[in-house]
């Protein structure tokens, strides 16, 4: 009885509440409609949302005019390799996606680098799609991305555009990725690992540096043989222990790249022979069609406070490097 009566007041019967029986109703006026027309007005409509991009292997909402990706009408081409790299570089790709593999164990260099027991291991369900040089996507016709996954021992084989400018990307977690250049006159599987990225890399600068393209490299004999031995002692190089301990896994980001050409001049110029140095001056003199100038003008320079030597801090205003490749510096 509490609960009903709160809030409530009660009256005797046959009473009728005050406010019940003096008030009445009154009536309302009529509402007079405008003989006029009102003025329109314009309602400004909500802003489109951008569209989100979609799912990779689908670059359809994208136009042929933008810069993002080349369409490839001809399709008759066909990349197949492998995909591995040392384990401290390519272990963190994602839980339970590398594979060991027992015949990469590397303790062997005739190169006469001192080398360490490198385990190289397979990347499994590395995410592979092919670019131009010019870091633009090839997609097919139906705009769609070339691009698959490596198996449980890291190989893939994927149709590719017939185009001799190719470069194949492996997408590792984080937003890593490794890199390797395509020659697609050649039926020889690709290896894609640490040595075809810092190659692949360190060539793409160099093509921007000296203008001219990848299509070139290959076209010439005496480049694309170069080229090769780049990647063969490249190899060999960082299997040094001394090189590997310097490359950092986040050296493969995306957003890295200058830092993992960085470590490649600072590995191939600090080491005890300058084959490899001297190799990439070859190419470099004749792909350009210069043998005139000096060693400097195609030699690379990087230098750290580690491996040059300079306090932090100091300032280098000027660097001169001779034939002999020694570096001469200025500071304050």
């Amino acid at each position: 009885m509490l609960a009903l009566a709160m809030g409530c007041q009660f009256f005797p019967a046959g009473k009728t509440p005050p406010s019940v029986a003096t008030t009445k109703p009154t009536a309302t006026p009529p509402v007079t409609l405008p003989t006029t027309p009102s003025i329109p007005v314009t309602v400004t409509p909500d802003p489109v949302p951008t569209p989100m991009l979609p799912p990779a292997g689908n670059l359809n909402i994208l136009s042929d005019g933008q810069l993002g990706y080349l369409v490839a009408n001809n399709t008759a081409g066909l990349v197949q390799g492998t995909v591995s790299g040392p384990v401290s570089l390519v272990a963190h790709h994602s839980a339970g996606l590398i594979s060991n593999n027992a015949a990469g164990i590397v303790s062997n260099n005739s190169g006469g680098y001192r080398t360490a027991t490198v385990n190289i291991v397979s990347v499994a369900d590395g995410f592979v799609y092919l670019t131009a040089p010019d870091e633009r996507f090839y997609v097919t016709r139906e705009r769609r991305l070339f691009s698959t996954l490596t198996d449980d021992k890291g190989a893939f084989r994927l149709v590719a555009p017939a185009t001799d400018s190719l470069i194949v990307n492996v997408l590792l977690s984080g937003n890593r990725r490794l890199t390797a250049i395509s020659d697609t006159s050649s039926a020889e599987p690709l290896a894609v690992d640490l040595a075809s990225t810092m190659v692949t890399e360190f060539l793409r600068a160099k093509a921007s540096e000296h203008s001219f393209t990848l299509s070139q490299v290959l076209a010439n004999p005496v480049t694309k043989a170069s080229l090769s031995a780049i990647q063969r002692m490249t190899r060999e190089l960082v299997q040094n222990d001394q090189v590997l301990a310097r490359i950092k896994s986040t050296d493969l980001l995306l957003n890295n790249i200058p830092f993992l050409r960085q470590r490649y001049v600072i590995a191939f110029g600090t080491a005890p022979d300058h084959a490899l140095s001297d190799e990439w001056v070859k190419l470099l003199r004749t792909i350009k069609n210069d043998f005139a100038a000096l060693d400097s003008k195609y030699r690379s320079l990087a230098l750290t406070t580690l491996d040059a030597g300079i306090a932090p801090g100091s300032v280098v205003l000027g660097v001169t490097v001779d034939n002999n490749g020694n570096s001469y510096l200025t500071t304050m």
